[in-house]
């Protein structure tokens, strides 16, 4: 059976958004269009049953999403909202309550320190447990210069986007059992921050640098500690405030795919991030990379891909596997089965995965290159090689004085 190509570029709605904006909060519910979180094609396999969730901001967007995909996947999820955001809350209860699964709502505003307590405190009780933390909440206000900011927003965006991810992680490490994970939500703001966004973007930046210095310091506790990075996506944020005047309609179309991502594109970082199997997603930021997943596709570095029978295989070859079992989980498949499909044919096209040369020792490529052979499939002369090389050496040297 073939691989049915999609093209990325159609795939989700592009085009210009009707321009809009709601007061702040605002709600999902009366976006147009609605942003998609996996409600109506989010396939759950059991991968976080007997698992107990929390996440924040998790009414809309990126946060709902994770809370579908999570309860879909077998774990007990309760969610924090702000409490203007109550009709979008009651919109996801009442989708819990058509599937069977129950979900614990938790209002309160994340700028109070002792709300943030509480927050953990009762999410634990009411779950029976907490091994599964998602500080996702967001505020974000567009503003053209730095003097547009006020005091009281730079107050507002630091609070809820920086400190009640302190306030509520320090009160929740000491009773997470061993296996446990907190996943940050930060943004491509942490790294290629956008003018307009000052204060969102020093908040999201301090994100990425407290989430490796706390990977490190609960390491030794068991508990994992990674952070998702995602480009622009379509969610209340950018219709309450979080676009300048006009600038909703052209809203993600800077991206290579000229579109803005969707939040249930975010789910397969999320629950890979915080699956007790996954042990080397750890310490983890996964942000933009090149090839775009409708404006917000994530990188896994420093070997977020389990070894094993996969080592001899390329990293193209690991991407395009990647790529293969997201289309086959769209479809509705199961994630072991789009797994083993996605595999086998990446096995097929390759005859097996090896690396080119894999098989080939140091000695005889050495020789190889001293006749002028080929290494690696190259087909460049040793004379060519040669030059090469000493033309990167000079050009090295040259950078090193200047």
């Amino acid at each position: 059976m073939s691989e049915k190509l999609i093209d990325p570029i159609g795939r989700y709605r592009s085009g210009d958004f009707a321009e809009q904006r709601q007061e702040w909060p605002g709600l999902q519910r009366e976006m147009e269009p609605v942003p998609d979180c996996g409600e109506a094609s989010y396939v759950g396999t059991g991968r976080l049953a007997g698992r107990h969730a929390l996440v924040t901001g998790g009414d809309s967007g990126i946060g709902r999403a994770a809370a579908i995909a999570f309860a879909r996947e077998g774990a007990k999820v309760a969610i924090n909202f702000h409490p203007r955001e109550q009709p979008d809350a009651d919109d996801l209860h009442a989708l819990f309550a058509r599937e069977g699964r129950d979900l614990t709502l938790l209002p309160g505003d994340l700028t109070d320190p002792d709300f943030c307590a509480q927050l953990v405190d009762d999410a634990r009780e009411r779950l029976g447990g907490l091994d599964l933390l998602v500080l996702n909440a967001g505020y974000q206000q567009a503003q053209k210069t730095i003097e547009d900011i006020s005091h009281e927003q730079f107050d507002r965006t630091m609070k809820t986007n920086l400190y009640a991810m302190f306030w509520i992680a320090k009160r929740a490490v000491g009773s997470m059992p061993r296996g446990s994970a907190i996943i940050n939500t930060a943004s491509v703001n942490s790294f290629n921050p956008s003018g307009e966004m000052l204060d969102y973007a020093a908040s999201k930046g301090a994100i990425e640098i407290f989430t490796k210095g706390l990977a490190k310091q609960l390491a030794q506790r068991g508990i994992r500690v990674n952070a998702v990075a995602p480009g622009p996506v379509w969610t209340a944020l950018q219709i309450s405030g979080g676009q300048l005047e006009g600038g909703v309609r052209k809203f993600g179309q800077n991206t290579p795919l000229g579109r803005a991502g969707q939040p249930r594109r975010t789910r397969r970082a999320l629950c890979g991030a915080g699956r007790a199997g996954q042990q080397l997603y750890h310490r983890q930021h996964l942000r933009r990379r090149r090839r775009h997943r409708g404006g917000i596709a994530f990188q896994q570095r420093r070997g977020s891909m389990p070894r094993g029978d996969k080592s001899s295989y390329t990293g193209k070859q690991k991407r395009q596997a990647e790529h293969i079992e997201e289309g086959y989980e769209d479809r509705g498949v199961g994630h072991e089965e789009a797994e083993r499909r996605a595999w086998a044919t990446v096995n097929k096209q390759t005859g097996g995965g090896k690396k080119s040369g894999s098989g080939r020792g140091k000695k005889e490529n050495h020789e190889s290159a001293r006749r002028g052979g080929h290494i690696g499939g190259s087909s460049q002369s040793h004379a060519t090689r040669s030059a090469a090389a000493k033309k990167g050496w000079e050009t090295r040297r040259r950078r090193g004085n200047g």
